[in-house]
């Protein structure tokens, strides 16, 4: 949809609408205001898959899990156009979870197995606070533009 809008200039790559609302079906409006959710979720998510390539080391990402409120929401094709999801990363290693963190908690109080799993994975696990990087400004100013190749 990015690519439509911006091909007939609907929104521009700054993601600045040229109407107050477009009309996408029936009762479905586009405004201003979504558009500038897209790009904040888009443009935090782009941002962090950096920073965390750059912190693990690692050139590939092997598996991509969407999930929360927006991940339940944009199938993995419609989040690789966006950026969300790196183009070296195949679709087929993309999975969206459905309520991930309520089917966690029922996994780990259900099965003393997948308990010990998830606390062995835990110990293993480095938070890092994306706002604090010195870089993760500068990659988010630059992912909030959309490209005109994007075609969600």
């Amino acid at each position: 949809m990015v690519k439509a809008l911006l091909d007939i200039k609907v929104i521009d790559p700054s993601g600045k609408m040229m109407c107050k609302e477009v009309v996408l079906r029936g009762r479905i409006r586009l405004t201003q205001g979504d558009v500038r959710e897209v790009q904040l979720a888009k443009a935090a998510i782009q941002a962090a898959v950096r920073i965390l390539r750059m912190k693990a080391g690692r050139a590939r990402i092997g598996r991509a899990f969407l999930a929360g409120r927006f991940g339940n929401n944009i199938s993995a094709g419609n989040a690789r156009a966006l950026g969300i999801i790196p183009p070296d990363v195949k679709l087929g290693r993309v999975s969206v979870l459905k309520d991930g963190a309520l089917e966690g908690v029922r996994l780990i109080l259900s099965s003393s197995r997948t308990r010990e799993a998830a606390l062995a994975l835990y110990g293993r696990v480095t938070h890092v606070e994306l706002h604090s990087h010195p870089g993760f400004q500068d990659l988010f100013m630059q992912a909030m533009k959309f490209k005109v190749g994007e075609a969600a």
